[in-house]
């Protein structure tokens, strides 16, 4: 088309929308023609234009040598498993494309399948929606598998991707095996999150995981520390898969949104859980029970009474926070290096008799068993070593890059120090300790601390 043919030489259009235009099969062709040798375009739409297999089979061999588009919409497009083989393929050598959306294309378990392979080396792929396709236990399957290699995406939408198939039976049986399987999908996505640590969100709406699969994705919380918002809504998800969702929350230091709202059976017993874990919890900022509760019901007042000790153990913390944000909000802006000074001054000095020569003791720890306290004790250590760094000249004239990762490691380390880790499993708090010990990294690496006081994990042999 004339349009496509103008697409090849041009050098400043950024955006296109087609969408809704049913261009088919032929208009895709020679869309596709023209991302070869197009490098201005960073995001097309072309969702709902009937392009089907063939269209996007011409628009994936571009994609293996476009190196510009960052956005595709293909949602609403019929095309099937082959067209979402066809992607997969382009996505083992893409470089460029962060956001694909899949809507209502009916790619099946076998068209999941494959994307789920191209992203175990895929590596600029953010987010992938997949609302409305029928992926199975399969597909999920292979998603899981994906996650547990995978660190660049960020966001998975599964919403009314129905994660089991329907079985040919009576029909009892068959809901009660369709239940199992929306059960055993969730788990292994959960058993992905226990080790996963790029992920942010993920969305299982409408999916009926049940107690089983809410139990699964509680334990992955309790060592999870990337996840911040999962949407858990109408899932009939009832007292068991709450508390555990709620013993997760007492630990949890990542998620920030979680919602339960829709068709969940959120019992008396439920909501005290979940106000026991309000109490401690200092990440979550959104919790969605709309369609449960009503005013009159007495649970309400486990809520309230949970979220004012909250406020109450909050606000030290959170004055913290807003300063350290701040700081990091002044790094990422133009401000000069006086306006940096005396912004720095304002952070919370605490004692500085550990030093950056001594924070982390010359004879080595043993790490085969850890301890709450030294667990602590790790993150306080670090969190003096910055707040020395925040007010040295060392800071003043390091780059922006190195005082914007500083700055969000500050954050960090205010949750983590503010966690009671004597309710930590051996494996949470090797996990949060390997957290602490990257931190250390980074400090070295940057020669922001000696690298002969890091902690390598094993004692150190002077024979």
């Amino acid at each position: 088309s004339a349009l496509s043919k103008a697409l090849e030489n041009n050098t400043s259009l950024t955006e296109l929308d087609l969408s809704g235009n049913e261009i088919g099969y032929e208009g895709t062709s020679a869309l596709s023609k023209a991302l070869e040798t197009n490098t201005s375009l960073t995001k097309l739409d072309l969702s709902g234009n009937e392009i089907g297999y063939e269209g996007t089979s011409a628009l994936s061999k571009a994609l293996e040598t476009n190196i510009s588009l960052t956005k595709l919409n293909l949602s609403s497009n019929k095309i099937g498993k082959e067209g979402a083989s066809a992607l997969s393929k382009a996505l083992q050598t893409n470089n460029s494309l962060t956001l694909l959306i899949l809507n209502d294309n009916q790619i099946g378990y076998e068209g999941t399948s494959a994307l789920g392979k191209a992203l175990e080396t895929n590596i600029s792929l953010t987010v992938l929606n997949l609302k409305g396709n029928e992926i199975g236990f399969e597909g999920v399957s292979a998603l899981a598998k994906a996650l547990e290699i995978n660190h660049s995406l960020s966001a998975l939408d599964l919403y009314n991707s129905e994660i089991a198939y329907e079985v040919a039976s009576p029909l009892a049986k068959a809901e009660a095996a369709r239940a199992l399987a929306k059960a055993e999908g969730a788990s292994v996505l959960a058993k992905a999150l226990e080790t996963n640590n790029s992920l942010t969100a993920l969305n299982l709406y409408n999916h009926e995981i049940g107690n089983e699969g809410a139990s699964a994705l509680g334990k992955a919380l309790e060592t999870n520390t990337s996840l911040t918002q999962l949407n858990l809504r109408s899932n009939r998800i009832g007292y068991d898969g709450f508390s555990a969702l709620a013993k997760a929350l007492e630990t949890n230091i990542s998620l920030t949104e979680l919602n339960l709202s829709g068709k969940n059976f959120i019992s008396y017993e439920a909501i005290k859980a979940l106000a026991k874990a309000l109490e401690t919890n200092t990440s979550l900022t959104s919790l969605g029970l709309s369609w449960n509760i009503n005013s009159k019901n007495p649970t309400l007042a486990f809520i309230r009474e949970s979220l004012r000790k909250n406020q109450t153990q909050r606000q030290p913390l959170e004055g913290q926070k807003f300063q350290a944000a701040s700081l990091a909000k002044k790094l990422n802006s133009s401000h000069d290096k006086k306006a940096l000074k005396h912004e720095v001054n304002y952070l919370p000095q605490a004692d500085h008799t550990l030093s950056t020569e001594n924070f982390l003791p010359g004879e080595r720890r043993v790490l085969d068993s850890l301890s709450a306290d030294s667990v602590s004790l790790l993150a306080l250590q670090l969190w003096n070593v910055l707040n020395g760094y925040f007010a040295s000249s060392d800071f003043q004239e390091a780059n922006d890059e190195i005082k914007r990762t500083t700055a969000h490691f500050q954050i960090q380390l205010l949750d983590l120090q503010h966690c009671d880790y004597s309710l930590f499993s051996q494996q949470k708090l090797q996990q949060a300790q390997s957290y602490l010990i990257n931190i250390s990294s980074y400090l070295a690496h940057k020669k922001i601390i000696s690298p002969d006081y890091l902690l390598t994990g094993k004692k150190e042999n002077k024979e």
